[in-house]
């Protein structure tokens, strides 16, 4: 019983922070550099950021599978402005 509870919250844990470890990977590797506008969850509300991944105009994004970016969005629509949970830049 022990075992099926820690492999339980192994995963749990270690899926709770892979959408971090993506954005960080995938966004801030260009918009975390100089000369490219930084990049936050925050600056647009879940919609926008659902319009924005919809219209596959970003070219970066176009080469991440769509898993990946299924798990992207979530993680922007869950920080985002209008969300419980915005992040917010210094905290």
């Amino acid at each position: 019983m022990r075992a099926i509870f820690f492999s339980f919250f192994l995963a749990s844990f270690l899926w709770g922070s892979y959408p971090l470890k993506s954005y960080k990977l995938h966004c801030l590797s260009c918009h975390g550099k100089r000369g490219v506008a930084m990049v936050l969850p925050s600056d647009k509300a879940a919609i926008q950021w659902k319009r924005f991944f919809a219209r596959k105009k970003h070219t970066p994004a176009l080469s991440i599978g769509e898993k990946e970016e299924a798990i992207l969005l979530k993680f922007m629509e869950e920080h985002a402005a209008d969300s419980d949970r915005p992040t917010v830049p210094g905290l």
